[in-house]
């Protein structure tokens, strides 16, 4: 169930970005670019439902993820490898 921080965003993406902010895991396409922001390819590959949901999307990183797990595609690689908030508490 989506809460005010996450409303707009489809549940499959959602999953996603808790799994990626949680433990590093990578994200598909459309999301990676997102968080890299990369507007070009998210734009390039998103469905239409992630479409419509890229301003919830940047919104809910802006005002809940931690800013060194996203902005760039340095920080999307860094944060992956790193294994997200997980694999910084150990």
């Amino acid at each position: 169930m989506a809460d005010d921080k996450t409303t707009g965003i489809p549940e499959h993406l959602l999953d996603g970005l808790r799994q990626y902010i949680d433990s590093g895991i990578p994200l598909g396409s459309f999301l990676e670019a997102v968080v890299s922001n990369d507007l070009r390819t998210a734009l390039l590959t998103a469905d239409p439902q992630s479409l419509t949901s890229l301003t919830a999307i940047v919104l809910f990183m802006a005002r809940h993820a931690p800013a060194p797990c996203w902005g760039s595609a340095h920080a999307y690689r860094r944060w992956v490898r790193g294994g997200g908030l997980r694999g910084m508490a150990t």
